[in-house]
């Protein structure tokens, strides 16, 4: 084993390539790791350890790094001490390594800080956030209570291999439904198809059975065929199935199925629990509600958007600086 100091230098003989390299920081001063991790002492007559820390983290030494590698396969590839020392680093006077170094630490804190309060603007803002949101929508308008079965029916069409399915548009599973949202993200086209299916029809409701909790509700745009593992409910008695959906998606049947299903292994919700829970009875609901859930949901989608491409672009701060920076010293 090798013991790690404060400030030497440390990297992964097998992921170095990958960027696995860094300088020790002061919280595992003391650590000890395998001989797969071999440590350097850093010359403080001429280098900076904050300076190699950000230099050895630099794109174009990784690339370096990548291309120094032995062994066959991606997972076997290594970097022996040899040619890890063979790698060049720009190297300016002290004084300008510490400016350098100074300046990306303080682009690295405010980064860090940044994140700390996207994260806490993200959960304010998850699409997670919206089963509950519906909920108390719903609760203001004090609709009666009445067991889902006297919204929906449940179809059992069912689609064995070999069967006509000429008519069907496309194969939409659980993967191809956004927890939570509702929205479609895809589909397969249909092909040689393989075990049962089931046929669902233009504004049916497919709702995942298999681990509830995951939220997957989707209201069907086409003909097509999904998976067992989904129930296909259609709405009855004048009941809107976009309105029917939220409500599904909503945490009075999140909840409600979380609860019948959560100590067991591989959660499965069953049909007849489903049919039973209470939800409000929708169709007493005043006109356009269906439409303004939907913008509700739009926008949360499109501000989970936003908070991702602002992520991205908080994440490539370090990195571009480091590359401007170096790049320009080769």
């Amino acid at each position: 084993m090798f013991r790690l100091h404060r400030d030497q230098l440390v990297y992964s003989k097998l992921f170095a390539w990958e960027g696995s390299v860094t300088v020790v920081p002061a919280e595992f001063d003391g650590a000890y790791v395998s001989s797969e991790f071999p440590t350097f002492a850093v010359d403080e007559s001429v280098a900076d350890a904050a300076y190699i820390r950000n230099v050895t983290a630099w794109a174009g030494f990784v690339e370096q790094l990548s291309g120094l590698t032995s062994g066959l396969g991606q997972r076997r590839q290594r970097v022996n001490i040899e040619q890890f020392l063979s790698a060049l680093v720009p190297l300016p006077d002290l004084p300008e390594q510490r400016r350098i170094a100074a300046h990306l630490d303080q682009l690295e804190r405010t980064a860090a800080r940044m994140s700390l309060r996207m994260d806490h603007h993200d959960q304010l803002l998850a699409t997670e956030q919206l089963p509950r949101l519906i909920a108390d929508a719903l609760a203001r308008f004090d609709l009666p209570a009445v067991p889902l079965r006297e919204l929906a029916d449940v179809v059992h069409e069912t689609i064995h291999p070999g069967m006509d399915v000429t008519w069907a548009e496309a194969f939409v599973g659980l993967e191809h439904v956004e927890s939570h949202t509702g929205r479609r993200l895809g589909s397969r086209v249909i092909g040689d198809e393989s075990g049962r299916k089931f046929r669902f029809d233009v504004g049916d409701i497919t709702f995942g059975y298999l681990r509830p909790y995951l939220n997957k509700v989707w209201v069907a745009d086409r003909l097509g065929l999904c998976s067992v593992e989904q129930f296909v409910l259609r709405p009855t008695n004048g009941t809107d199935a976009g309105l029917l959906a939220h409500v599904m998606r909503s945490s009075v049947v999140l909840e409600a199925t979380e609860a019948a299903t959560n100590r067991l292994q591989l959660p499965r919700v069953k049909l007849g629990t489903l049919m039973a829970i209470s939800v409000p009875d929708i169709r007493r609901a005043p006109d356009g509600l269906a439409s303004t859930m939907d913008r509700v949901r739009d926008q949360f989608v499109s501000m989970a958007s936003v908070g991702r491409r602002r992520r991205g672009l908080v994440g490539g701060l370090l990195p571009s600086a480091r590359n401007e920076i170096f790049s320009a010293m080769r």
